[in-house]
């Protein structure tokens, strides 16, 4: 699981919405954010097995960044665009625009493989409708996402036993959810503090019996 949280948008010299939610949102140009992009995604795809899946939480303008150019070059199937739905989106202030009550996943899988356990239909749409961190966070980590949708994931594109992958670990939501669902985990984080918070989740988290 990967994310990339968006930018600060400015209006009229202050800031409206604020959706710079870290160091991780800074980049002195686009050049050099696709670079970076470009490098996690490789390394990615190079310890992906053969037919797994790959979930990426990302900035909607730039979605298409994997479909147009990384999924081809790395040999990816993409696979869909996964819409998490916000129902409680934050009000707009201003009233100057839509609300912001959507993230946008692109998903894809490694050598045009199928998905591992088809769900029941209900659970296989390519959306989700659940509350933002206002309702369900557990952690100060300002771009937490939700178990359910994280959960969906992992049980659709793995199996008991499987080893995940989560570069960009965050608060540790990847691994507490592995490790209910009785799967493995990888993960990164380079923020001290967000270490220790995942290190705390994952002690406190139960492993589903059988």
């Amino acid at each position: 699981m990967i994310s990339q949280p968006n930018k600060r948008i400015m209006v009229k010299g202050r800031s409206d919405v604020i959706q710079d939610f870290g160091e991780w949102d800074h980049f002195g140009s686009n050049e050099t954010f696709f670079e970076f992009t470009e490098s996690w995604f490789r390394e990615c795809c190079r310890v992906l097995k053969s037919s797994g899946w790959m979930y990426i939480f990302f900035d909607r303008k730039k979605v298409g960044y994997f479909d147009l150019f990384l999924a081809k070059k790395y040999d990816m199937k993409s696979k869909t665009v996964f819409a998490w739905l916000k129902s409680n989106p934050c009000p707009s202030i201003r009233k100057s625009n839509w609300l912001s009550a959507s993230e946008f996943v692109w998903v894809g899988c490694k050598h045009r493989g199928r998905i591992r356990n088809f769900l029941s239909h209900k659970e296989m749409y390519n959306y989700i409708i659940t509350p933002n961190k206002a309702a369900y966070g557990e952690t100060i980590h300002p771009a937490e996402k939700p178990r359910k949708v994280i959960e969906r994931f992992i049980r659709a594109g793995s199996d008991v036993g499987d080893v995940v992958l989560d570069p960009f670990m965050g608060s540790g939501t990847t691994a507490v959810v592995c490790k209910s669902l009785n799967r493995k985990y990888i993960g990164f984080e380079s923020n001290p503090q967000f270490y220790k918070i995942a290190l705390d989740r994952i002690a406190k988290t139960k492993t589903e019996t059988q």
